[in-house]
Order: C-alpha cells, then structure tokens, then sequence
C-alpha cells in the first residue's frame, strides 16, 4: 500500500495526526474539508512521487541523478504549480512497493528499492490520471485547445480528454447523468451533449450546456477511455502463458512483445486508414528496430539475422505491409510502441479534483459510483505483485461520506446474502433489491476506503464503526453546530412570545 508522511507543506503544518503521520492510499480514499487546508496539495504530492518513480523503474533516472546536488525536486513539483510549497523544514516521505523516497534539508535524501528479487515485474506500472478541477475551462470555452499557455497539469489532461473524444466519434455514449449521450463530430471538432424526450431530441453543444455537464463530461470520458485501455492491458496479459514471468529478462521481453502483438493488432483496423500521413521519414523504424534487437534476440546472432526475425514479427501485423511512406501522429507510433513492449499498465490510479464541482447531490452519487465501478472493472488478481487500481478524490461534499457508507453497507449485506443458507430465490431477491439502491457493481469492503478530513494545517484520519465511516468529523460537527443554532433561534422565538410587554 502506497503512503505518505508531510510536514511543513503548503497549507499543510504537523500533517496527520494518527497512524505516526502516515497518509494510506487505499483503493478510494477521500480526502475532504475547507478550501486552502491541503487536500489537493497532498495528491497532487502523491502524483508527483508516482511520477518520479516510474521515471525511476523505466531507467530513465538513476537513484543516484536523484541524489545528487544538482537534482532539483522544485523542477517536479512544477508540473501542479508547488514550487513555492517547500519550506526549509519541510519533511516528505513516501513508501509504495517499490521504493521508499524521503525529502529533508531541502533535498532528496534516501531512495531504498524493494523487491529487488522481483525485478521483471517492475514493468508493470500504473497510468496516473490526474483529472485538475479547472477541467471546465476545456469545455466551457470554445475552441479552448487553441490556448497555448494553459497550466501544464490541465494541458496534459486535455491530451486525454482529447483522445477520449475520437474514441466517441463514431457511436454515441451514454452518460450515467439525465440520461443524457454525448457525441463527438470530428469534422467540426465539436462535442454535442444530446437530450432525448418521447418524440425528439436536442442536440446542444458542449460549450452551452450547464456547468455541471461542462466539468463533468470530462471527468467520466477521459476515465472512461483510460479504465478501458488498461482493462484491455490486462487481458491481454492473461493470455500469454505465464511461466514467461520470471526473473529471466529474456523470457519476460518475449512474453512482452505478445502483449504488443495484442495490442497493435487491437488498434491495427481502427488507425492503420491514417497511417499513410505528415511523415516520410522511416528512419524512425529502423532506430525503433535497431533498438528493439538488443531486448529480444540472443547476442551471438548477427545483426541481420536479428533483424530479419523483428521484422517478420511485425509483418505479421501487417504494420509494414506498404512499407509505411508516413506515420501519422494521430495513428501508431513504432518509437513509442518499443516503450509499451518493455512498460505495460495494467492498473489505473485515478486523481480527481473536486468530484462534486457544479453538481446537484443526487448527481453527485451517480458520478460517484459510476468512477467505483469502473475502478472495480480492471482486475489485476493474476498479478499478485501490482498494486489494485485507485481512485483518489478531493471534495467539499459531505454527502460523498453518506454515499460510500452505502456502499460499505451494501457490500456487507451481500456477502451475508451469499453466505446464508436461504434459498436461491431470496439470495437473487436481496441482490437486486441492493442494486435497486447502490450501482451493485460499485460496492466497496470497508477495508478499501480510506477518509481523511483536512482542517487547519492538520488531516485527521475520519474513523469507522463497524467498517463504516462515522459521523464523527468536522463536516457533520459543522451540520450539527448549524442544527443547535437553528434550535436556538426557535426558542429566541418562542421566548418573543411569551415575554412580557412594556
């Protein structure tokens, strides 16, 4: 389980106060309060460190480029606007089952690597998604993507958000709000929210539609496009045999090349129609070849012997089959691709912003539990050493506290239902009458929830009862203290009536 210890941070003094400082990151974890008390600046730390150690277990950076003087780790906070945040006391330590990464004195000071009998399963990272709350500026202002000089954390989601879109621009979805579907017309490169009745519908266009569509129209595509891609992944994965993943580096790279066999083919019919763009230089494929020899053929063999072996692997595809006068940008990129053949996610941590932004209670629920469910899609079982897939959420809301109990409940109810000896019968009458009440596929065990209230230079770790998030926190003390006042002014009232007059 990934964790964080921060002091002197931003907003954010003495940091947490239970469980010796340590922030957990469980499969959903909540992290609610005021504005200015550090829920975002602490995933957004969390983001950075993930970052920084895919960097590390991809080779792209050594533990020792990091140790030295001249790293500088305001160059990584920079990507979410945190420079400014460290202080010279300021204290940082992450864990995750990879690396323990700690910051002191105004610099990273130890980088300890786990599992280093386990190495070729250090490929199997995540993909981060950081989902900003400023994402309605994407959908709120037309023709946004023409803005060059956006915050580079919203830029890099509008990539996403982007291609989410052509995925949608052949079929319509559906959006789990009003009952609403959304397209995407490529031509006009406008996206058209479309609003059925009995006898018609209205198509209107994004950039028009309400607030609360606008922020989160992106927020479900763009999770909904990266759930599938990396649920894809894993399937692709459990195909191959599995006695390839081994320390052996060499079996671990052939069993990688089919997983890239899968996916090119999967992406072959939809992108191979633009493949014939923009580029004519081909010397990208030979670096890509040249590249690729050293990882998949033995070294006694000539270089062209090696040669012909790749490219026999990739004619199968078909990829070469017009020897590739172009590659476009919009279609597969060989380069790229030799990076997936070594580096496959196959779990998705989820960071968003402000879940809530815009939306009325009810919708609220529905956003929240169509994000679960998807969570709860991608399975990872058969790779006991990757992480699950997160989300990770910061809010205002109290009411998403009352929406996850009812899915700790609902969870608990079912397994009680499975393991009765009631009939058939009643067992499938008590699991639908659940998913009548929650999205049943979004049911969540309490040991997988994690809330944490952010106040005044302190988060507090919300409690549970009986596996259930207590009404114990600041939010609900608030709605309390609002309550007595209200009762106050009744009794102000009643007083009025009954005092005497001059």
């Amino acid at each position: 389980m990934a964790k964080l210890k921060i002091k002197n941070f931003g907003p954010i003094g003495d940091g947490l106060t239970e469980n010796d400082g340590w922030i957990e990151f469980k499969k959903v974890t909540l992290f609610i309060g005021n504005q200015a008390t550090g829920k975002s600046s602490i995933v957004k730390l969390y983001s950075s460190f993930i970052w920084l150690e895919k960097r590390l277990l991809r080779g792209y950076i050594t533990a020792e480029d990091i140790l030295s003087p001249e790293f500088n780790f305001r160059n990584v906070l920079n990507f979410h606007n945190m420079a400014s945040y460290l202080q010279v006391n300021t204290l940082i330590e992450y864990i995750s089952e990879y690396y323990k990464i700690v910051y002191s004195n105004g610099r990273i000071k130890q980088i300890e690597k786990y599992n280093k009998e386990d190495e070729a399963f250090d490929v199997f990272t995540a993909k981060v998604l950081y989902i900003p709350a400023e994402r309605n500026f994407l959908t709120a202002i037309e023709n946004s993507k023409n803005f060059n000089e956006l915050p580079t954390s919203l830029m890099t989601f509008q990539s996403y958000y982007r291609e989410a879109l052509k995925e949608i621009a052949v079929e319509e979805v559906s959006f789990p709000i009003n009952d609403i579907k959304i397209k995407y017309n490529v031509k006009g490169d406008e996206t058209y929210i479309i609003q059925h009745s009995d006898t018609d519908h209205v198509d209107i266009k994004i950039h028009e539609s309400s607030s609360g569509i606008q922020s989160s129209v992106p927020l479900y595509l763009t999770t909904l496009d990266q759930t599938n891609q990396v649920h894809n992944n894993c399937n692709n994965l459990k195909e191959i045999n599995l006695e390839y993943f081994s320390n052996d580096k060499k079996n671990f790279t052939q069993a990688a090349f089919e997983v890239l066999q899968h996916n090119i083919e999967r992406r072959k019919s939809k992108e191979l129609s633009e493949l014939n763009k923009n580029l004519n230089d081909l010397g990208e494929i030979d670096t890509y070849l040249d590249n690729l020899l050293e990882d998949l053929m033995e070294p006694n063999e000539n270089k062209q012997d090696k040669k012909d072996k790749v490219l026999n692997l990739i004619n199968e595809l078909d990829l070469l089959k017009t020897k590739m006068k172009s590659i476009s940008s919009e279609g597969i990129n060989l380069i790229e691709a030799s990076e997936t053949l070594r580096f496959y996610n196959v779990s998705l941590v989820n960071i968003v912003e402000e879940l809530e932004q815009n939306l009325y209670p009810i919708s609220q629920q529905i956003l929240l539990y169509e994000l679960i469910k998807l969570t709860n899609k991608i399975s990872t079982d058969v790779f006991s050493k990757v992480e699950r897939s997160k989300l990770i959420i910061t809010s205002h809301s109290p009411y998403l506290i009352s929406y996850l109990n009812l899915l700790i409940q609902g969870k608990s109810l079912l397994k009680i239902c499975e393991n009765t000896n009631k009939s058939d019968d009643v067992k499938i009458k008590v699991s639908n009458a659940i998913n009548k009440l929650v999205n049943i596929d979004a049911l969540l065990d309490g040991e997988d929830v994690a809330v944490y209230y952010c106040g005044q230079c302190l988060v507090n770790k919300v409690e549970k009862l009986d596996a259930l998030i207590t009404d114990d926190n600041g939010l609900n003390n608030l709605l309390e203290d609002s309550n007595s006042k209200f009762i106050k002014m009744l009794e102000l009232e009643e007083y009025l009536k009954h005092a005497k007059s001059n």
